[in-house]
């Protein structure tokens, strides 16, 4: 039932700082951005739907599960796991002959990229980790929250 699915995008948020004996600005990081995990489905689905109204404090999980094929025709696994809230439902057109279309907009709360077992990419409110390496993990330890 599911005919698209949009794997969120994530970015640095970045802000341009002036220090004092600087000539020019320069961009530092000061976090990150993930975007709304973005899916259609062909179905008008119940169970679907009724995530919408999920109440506060408790996040939907959503998987993925993908078969990739490279250039030289070996095959991969990827799973994608997103974590968050229905924001948006967009319910499309019904027209004879046609295909109808619902689509979705969710929340990306915690987002987890594994290909080929691999951990790729884990990001939550609080840590990121890239190839299984806690990014964030020298600054958890100077907070003491390691």
């Amino acid at each position: 039932q599911l005919s698209e699915f949009g794997e969120p995008q994530i970015k640095q948020k970045l802000e341009k700082v002036w220090n004092a004996g600087m000539i020019k600005e320069r961009e530092y990081a000061v976090g990150h951005e993930v975007e709304m995990t973005e899916f259609k489905m062909t179905a008008y689905d119940p169970a679907t739907l009724k995530l919408y109204g999920i109440g506060v404090g408790r996040d939907t999980e959503l998987v993925l599960s993908k078969a990739l094929a490279d250039e030289d025709g070996i095959w991969h696994s990827a799973t994608i796991t997103v974590r968050g809230k229905m924001a948006e439902i967009k319910v499309g057109k019904t027209e004879n002959g046609k295909k109808h279309e619902t689509e979705y907009k969710f929340t990306t709360n915690y987002l987890h990229i594994v290909i080929d077992g691999d951990e790729i990419l884990e990001i939550d409110d609080f840590s990121l980790r890239v190839g299984g390496v806690d990014l964030y993990a020298d600054m958890k330890r100077a907070l003491g929250r390691a």
